[in-house]
C-alpha cells in the first residue's frame, strides 16, 4: 500500500542513473552498519612446514598464537576493522627449552687439588613460582649427593622471601650437614677454603666469546666524542635473566677506549671490551647477625623480572591502505611495527583465562582509505619483543567488529526499484 499523495511528473526523472556523487542519504540517512564475528583458533587454517630438509619429518607451523582464518564470506565495502573482545589463557612457560632460557653452567675449582668441575643446570620447563623453582634446585641439584665429585653440594640457591632476589653462596657447615655425611668444622673449612665457583650462560662463548673479545667501531667522530656503554653484552633472553641477574653480577668488565686521528679534528673511534669472569670465594664474605656467609652472590633484579605482564595482538589484514596501529619500542630506540591493534594485560592467575575487551582495556580501531574487500585475516600474539608466544596451543578466541560501507551496487539497485515504484504511482 503507497501513501495516498500524488507525486508530480515534472519532479520525476525517468534516467535516473547511479553515480559517485550520488548521496545515499537521500533515501536512508544510515551511512554504515555493523558486523561482528568470532573467531576460534581450533578452527584455523593449518599449515605444515618440514624441517631440516627432512621430507619425512613434518609439523604443524600454525599455532593458537600464529594462524591465518579464512572468513566465512568475502566481506565487501568494509571501512573499518576493531577486535572488541579476546580471550588469551596465562600458560607462558617461565622457563622455556623452545625459548632457549631454561639452563645456566655453574663451574666449581679446586685450587687444592687442579680440579675444575662444571654443572649445567636445567629447568625443566613450567611455570615456576619462587618456592617451587627452590625445591626443585634442592632436590635435583643442590642437595643431590650423586657422585663423589658433585661439588655443587657445597653450595645453596635461594630466592629471597624478602627481596625476592637470587641468592647462591656456600653453605654453612649446619647447612651441610643436615643434607650429607657430617663433617667437622676443620674437614669443611679445609674443602671450603679451596673452592671457587662461578656463573655463565650456557652459550657463553657465542654471548661473550672467549670471555674476552674486542670489537672496533669504526666510527668516525670528532674528538669530544663521549663513548656509550651500549656495546656492553647482555643476558637477554637467558635463564640468568630470569633468575635477576645482569651482566656486571658476572662479569668484570673493562673497557679501553681509543682515539686514532685520522685527519685534522677527525678521529677514528675505537673500543675494546674486555669480559673477566667473577669468581666467588670464602673471600667475598658477608655477615648477618652472628653467621659469616661465604661466596654470596646475589642478582641485581628480582627473580622474574623480565615476566610477561601483556600480550600485544597483530592483525594481519593482507592490504596496505590503512596505517593505524601499536608500535612497541625496543632496546635502542628500535622499534616493532607488525600490524598491532591491542594490548592485553595479564591479570589472571596462571592456568586461567585473560578477557579482553576494547570498552576496558586499550586498543586501536584500524580506518581504511576506501572500500576494501576483506578475504582473511592472521592473527598472532606477541611479547614486548615482538616474538611470538608460545601458549602450547592453547585456543585463543577473538571477536572483531568490521565497520561497513553501503554498497554501491545495492544502493544502485535500490534506486532505480525506488524510481521505478514513483513512476508507477503517478501513472495511476
Amino acid at each position: 500500500m503507497y501513501n495516498s499523495y500524488r507525486i508530480k511528473s515534472s519532479n520525476i526523472n525517468p534516467n535516473i542513473t547511479c553515480s559517485k556523487s550520488f548521496n545515499p542519504n537521500s533515501l536512508n540517512e544510515q551511512k554504515k552498519t555493523y558486523t561482528q564475528f568470532s573467531i576460534n583458533s581450533e578452527f584455523r587454517t593449518k599449515t605444515y612446514s618440514s624441517f631440516n630438509d627432512n621430507k619425512s619429518n613434518i609439523q604443524e607451523s600454525s599455532s593458537s598464537t600464529n594462524f591465518i582464518i579464512e572468513l566465512p564470506e568475502i566481506m565487501y565495502n568494509v571501512i573499518g576493522l576493531e577486535l572488541v573482545q579476546a580471550e588469551l589463557p596465562s600458560v607462558v612457560y617461565t622457563f622455556s627449552e623452545s625459548l632457549g632460557n631454561s639452563s645456566f653452567q655453574i663451574t666449581l675449582e679446586n685450587s687444592n687439588t687442579n680440579e675444575s668441575y662444571t654443572h649445567i643446570i636445567k629447568i625443566t620447563d613450567g611455570i615456576w613460582y619462587q618456592s617451587k623453582l627452590v625445591e626443585f634446585m634442592e632436590v635435583n641439584y643442590f642437595n643431590y649427593i650423586g657422585s663423589e665429585n658433585n661439588l655443587l653440594k657445597f653450595l645453596k640457591f635461594d630466592i629471597d622471601s624478602a627481596s625476592l632476589k637470587t641468592k647462591i653462596r656456600f653453605k654453612t657447615i649446619e647447612e651441610y650437614n643436615n643434607e650429607f655425611l657430617p663433617l667437622t668444622l676443620i674437614e669443611y673449612n679445609l674443602i671450603i677454603d679451596h673452592l671457587v665457583y662461578y656463573i655463565e650462560p650456557t652459550d657463553a662463548e657465542n654471548l661473550i666469546g672467549n670471555k674476552k673479545f674486542k670489537t672496533n667501531l669504526g666510527v668516525y667522530c670528532n674528538k669530544n666524542y663521549n663513548f656509550e656503554n651500549d656495546e656492553i653484552k647482555s643476558l637477554s633472553n637467558t635463564a640468568l635473566e630470569i633468575l635477576g641477574f645482569v651482566i656486571e653480577d658476572l662479569y668484570e668488565i673493562e673497557i679501553i677506549e681509543k682515539k686514532v686521528k685520522v685527519c685534522k679534528n677527525n678521529y677514528k673511534c675505537e673500543r675494546e671490551i674486555n669480559y673477566y669472569i667473577k669468581k666467588f670465594s670464602k673471600i667475598n664474605t658477608t655477615k648477618i647477625g652472628f653467621i659469616n656467609y661465604f661466596g654470596i652472590l646475589n642478582s641485581t633484579n628480582l627473580y622474574g623480572h623480565n615476566t610477561e605482564t601483556s600480550y600485544y595482538i597483530s592483525v594481519n589484514d593482507f592490504l596496505s591502505n590503512q596505517n593505524e596501529q601499536i608500535t612497541l619500542v625496543g632496546n635502542k630506540s628500535t622499534i616493532s611495527a607488525n600490524n598491532i591493534m591491542a594490548k592485553v594485560q595479564l591479570l589472571a592467575s596462571p592456568g586461567q583465562d585473560n578477557f579482553f575487551d576494547a570498552m576496558i582495556n586499550f586498543s586501536i580501531k584500524r580506518n581504511y582509505y576506501g572500500n576494501v574487500k576483506l578475504r582473511k585475516l592472521q592473527i598472532q600474539v606477541l611479547d614486548k619483543y615482538g616474538k611470538i608466544v608460545d601458549l602450547h596451543n592453547y585456543p585463543t578466541n577473538f571477536v572483531f567488529e568490521l565497520t561497513i560501507a553501503y554498497n554501491s551496487e545495492n544502493q544502485c539497485k535500490f534506486s532505480k526499484e525506488f524510481q521505478d515504484d514513483m513512476n508507477l504511482l503517478n501513472v495511476n
